[in-house]
């Protein structure tokens, strides 16, 4: 969940619909394929699982296991350490707890608890990632209303929740609602209820905003309409563990953008090469690595696959997930001055990738 919409003050003034260099978070090419386009530059993975093509629908795997060990990259920088030690039952201590309450509840097989926690952590992480990557966007056209931001973030995270809940009644992770098959039925309505409420409302502010004179850059307002919409897969496939898994696809490329985009600026900016920065100033280098860990770990999966014991995959593969939502609200906690000053720069400057 990326959270630095607050954090970034920029004193650009918007220009209607425009992309000049400075709306951008990197540059035209760079933003329309990490980020705005990044559902169709995912597109033929998704044909991949439409069409049962295994090692094409697999490569979702090759994006995904990299996507999740890259937080890690934040934990490597040196002006993080005192910070990291200083808060050492943060960084440390909850992410064993996790782990060992992850373990018990396996261990017990209490079947209703971990997929209903990760279904419902997987959205709000995915909408929130959105709303920060907005922020971003909206700064850069001048706006810093923080009204503007909340009506943004409580539509993107509502209409997320709704589009998510679609075909609730096929929702396995969500078994306690199918006691009473009203309960599926009213909560479907009780949270489109709430995500058409948080439109009307984006749509009233916008108005008023561009009455003050503050209009959407090109890149803000495609953005936002992406991130309404991204969830879309849950309104078009019925089976909600194949929606996940097309979902999760843009995010994942928005997400080793942005943080790759990050420690590359930061590895450009001094002559040090530590082995994180020389990693991360190298394109080819970086692709060569996170293509490797995906492989790796997508061959795993299909050895297991393979054997039909998937049990202990799927465990394991479960438990970073969590980790990574965990670590991911540390890391980009910009509530925190420490994260602001550290991280802000870093995507705030305008220098395209």
């Amino acid at each position: 969940m990326i959270r630095m919409s607050s954090a970034l003050e920029n004193s650009v003034r918007p220009f209607p619909l425009a992309a000049e260099p400075r709306h951008w978070i990197a540059s035209p090419r760079f933003d329309l394929v990490f980020f705005i386009l990044a559902p169709l530059i995912t597109a033929p993975i998704v044909a991949g699982v439409r069409f049962s093509i295994s090692y094409l629908a697999a490569l979702g795997l090759v994006l995904a296991i990299p996507h999740y060990l890259s937080t890690g990259s934040f934990l490597m920088w040196e002006e993080n350490a005192a910070y990291q030690r200083s808060r050492l039952a943060l960084y440390a201590g909850v992410p064993v707890l996790i782990a060992i309450i992850y373990s018990l509840l396996v261990g017990f097989r209490v079947p209703a608890v971990m997929p209903a926690v990760l279904f419902i952590w997987t959205v709000f992480h995915v909408a929130r990632q959105n709303c920060g990557i907005l922020g971003i966007y909206r700064h850069r056209s001048g706006v810093t209303d923080p009204r503007q931001k909340r009506l943004a973030n409580t539509a993107i995270v509502s209409v997320s929740a709704w589009l998510s809940l679609w075909f609730i009644d096929t929702h396995e992770s969500l078994i306690p609602l199918h006691v009473n098959p009203r309960w599926t039925k009213w909560a479907w309505i009780a949270a489109g209820s709430v995500a058409i409420f948080a439109i009307v409302h984006l749509a009233i502010g916008l108005v008023a905003r561009l009455r003050r004179g503050e209009s959407m850059t090109f890149p803000e307002a495609a953005f936002l309409g992406m991130s309404l919409v991204m969830f879309a897969p849950y309104a078009l496939i019925h089976d909600v563990n194949t929606a996940t898994y097309v979902m999760l696809l843009p995010h994942y490329l928005q997400y080793l953008g942005i943080v790759w985009l990050m420690n590359r600026r930061r590895a450009m900016a001094t002559e040090r090469r530590d082995p994180l920065r020389k990693l991360s100033a190298s394109v080819p280098l970086l692709v060569l690595v996170l293509a490797a860990i995906g492989i790796a770990g997508t061959a795993v999966f299909m050895r297991q696959r393979a054997l039909n014991d998937l049990a202990l995959y799927q465990s394991i593969f479960t438990l970073i997930a969590f980790e990574h939502y965990y670590f991911d609200g540390l890391v980009w906690a910009f509530k925190q001055p420490h994260v602001r000053q550290t991280l802000g720069p870093w995507l705030a400057r305008p220098e395209a990738a």
